[in-house]
C-alpha cells in the first residue's frame, strides 16, 4: 500500500435541500495511492466556503478501511450555492450544494390529461415539482391531495423528494365523466383533469330524463315527448334496453310506445297525443315500465287545456246580492261570467251594465270579458230614498248569450 495520490469525490455531490439544513447525503471522499488503493488512516480536512454553512463532526477524519472519510453538512440559511472541500496533504476535491427557498410554484410534471375506465386507476401517477423563486426545487415541501368526481388517492400529505416532486396515486370514481384532483402546497396549488370511461354492467335502474309534465290542447301532442334514462348500478348509462310507454290516465294516444334505450340510455316515446274530453281542464298521465329495474314504472303528467268557441251563456260571477247604505257604493261590484258551449271562458265578450230598480248610479257600465271570461261593473251606488229599507237591482246584458240579462239585488239602509 503506498502513498495517499488521488482524492476522488466518492457521495454527497450536486444536491439540493432547504437553505440551513443538513443534505441528505453525507459528502464523502476516497484516497487512493498510486496503484489505485485504497489508502486508510490518512487525515482530511472539511472546510465550507463563507455563507455555506457548516460541517458537522470532527475535522479532519482520518479515512476508513476502504479509504473513505465522511462528515456531515448544514447549509447556509441563504439560499444558493453551497461549496464545501476535503483537503488531504496536497490533495482536494470540492463539493457543491444549492440550498433552495420558500415553495414558490408548482408544476405539474405527469399524470394529467389521462383516459381511464371508471372506478379505475390513471396509468400515470399524478406528479407535481415544487421550485422556490431562484427556479431550485424544494424537497420536503407538504403537498396535500384531493378529489372531485369520487374516486380515491393515496394518503393525504405527501412530501416533496429530494428533486422536489411529490407523487400520488388516482383511482377514478366509479361514474363515467370528468374526474379532477388537485394538490396543493400553502397558497399554491394545480389540478390535474381525467376522465372515466364507463364500463357498462347491466341495466338496474330507470328514471325520468325529460317531459315529466307538459301543457296542450285538449287531442293534441305535447310538446316535449316524455324520456327514460337506463343505467347500471354505477349510474352508467345502457344502450339496448327495452321500455314501454302506455297511456294511464285522461285518455289520449301515443306512437311509438315500445322502444329501446340509445347509447346514451335514453328511451323516448314517439309522441304522446293527449285526450279529447271537453272540460275546460283535462289532467292526463303515462307510464314507462321496463321490467325488473329499481324506479319503473316512471310516470308522467300533461294538462289538456281546451280550445275557446264561440261565448254562448252568461252567468253571475260575484256579487250576486249587497247591503250598503243609502246613497253609498256596494262593497262588491256586481260581475259575469261568459262561457262558450263546453263551458271554457270567453275574453273579449261585450257586457253592459244598468240599474234595473231604486234608483242609484253606476260607473263603468260598459265593459269586455277579461282572459277569464269575466267581465265587472265599474262600481255601483244605491239610491239615496230616505225610506228605511230601499230595494235596488242592476242588470247585465249581452246581446245573444243564455241567461242574458243577469240580475243582481242589493238592499239600500238607512
Amino acid at each position: 500500500m503506498g502513498v495517499a495520490a488521488t482524492i476522488t469525490k466518492f457521495a454527497g455531490d450536486l444536491q439540493l435541500a432547504p437553505a440551513g439544513t443538513p443534505v441528505l447525503i453525507a459528502p464523502a471522499v476516497l484516497i487512493q495511492d498510486a496503484n489505485g488503493n485504497a489508502v486508510p488512516g490518512v487525515p482530511v480536512s472539511f472546510t465550507v466556503d463563507p455563507g455555506s454553512g457548516n460541517v458537522t463532526g470532527p475535522t479532519p477524519q482520518n479515512t476508513d478501511a476502504n479509504g473513505i472519510a465522511t462528515t456531515g453538512w448544514t447549509l447556509g440559511t441563504t439560499a444558493g450555492l453551497n461549496t464545501l472541500t476535503a483537503t488531504a496533504g496536497a490533495l482536494n476535491a470540492i463539493f457543491t450544494a444549492t440550498g433552495t427557498g420558500a415553495a414558490a410554484t408548482i408544476t405539474k410534471i405527469a399524470g394529467d390529461l389521462q383516459l381511464a375506465p371508471a372506478g379505475t386507476a390513471v396509468p400515470a401517477a399524478p406528479q407535481v415539482l415544487i421550485k422556490d423563486a431562484n427556479g431550485n426545487a424544494v424537497r420536503g415541501v407538504s403537498v396535500g391531495f384531493t378529489v372531485t368526481g369520487g374516486g380515491s388517492f393515496t394518503g393525504y400529505l405527501h412530501l416533496t423528494n429530494a428533486s422536489g416532486i411529490a407523487t400520488t396515486s388516482w383511482t377514478l370514481g366509479t361514474t363515467a365523466g370528468p374526474n379532477t384532483l388537485t394538490a396543493t402546497a400553502g397558497t399554491l396549488s394545480a389540478t390535474f383533469n381525467a376522465t372515466g370511461t364507463a364500463t357498462t354492467g347491466a341495466a338496474t335502474q330507470i328514471a325520468a330524463n325529460g317531459g315529466t309534465y307538459n301543457i296542450a290542447t285538449h287531442g293534441t301532442a305535447v310538446a316535449t315527448p316524455p324520456s327514460v334514462i337506463v343505467t347500471d348500478a354505477n349510474g352508467n348509462p345502457v344502450s339496448g334496453v327495452s321500455v314501454m310507454f302506455a297511456v294511464a290516465s285522461g285518455g289520449g294516444t301515443i306512437a311509438g310506445g315500445t322502444t329501446q334505450t340509445d347509447v346514451h340510455g335514453i328511451a323516448t316515446v314517439g309522441s304522446w297525443t293527449l285526450g279529447s274530453v271537453t272540460a275546460s281542464i283535462n289532467n292526463n298521465s303515462l307510464t314507462a315500465t321496463s321490467q325488473g329495474l329499481t324506479g319503473s314504472p316512471v310516470t308522467f303528467y300533461a294538462t289538456g287545456t281546451a280550445t275557446t268557441g264561440a261565448a254562448t251563456q252568461i252567468a253571475a260571477n260575484g256579487g250576486t246580492y249587497n247591503i250598503a247604505t243609502h246613497g253609498t257604493a256596494v262593497a262588491t261590484p256586481p260581475s259575469v261570467i261568459v262561457t262558450d258551449a263546453n263551458g271554457n271562458p270567453v275574453s273579449g265578450v261585450s257586457v253592459m251594465f244598468a240599474v234595473a230598480s231604486g234608483g242609484g248610479t253606476i260607473a263603468g257600465g260598459t265593459t269586455q270579458t277579461d282572459v277569464h271570461g269575466i267581465a265587472t261593473v265599474g262600481s255601483w251606488t244605491l239610491g239615496s230614498v230616505t225610506a228605511s229599507i230601499n230595494n235596488n237591482s242592476l242588470t247585465a246584458t249581452s246581446q245573444g248569450l243564455t241567461g242574458s240579462p243577469v240580475t243582481f239585488y242589493a238592499t239600500g239602509l238607512p
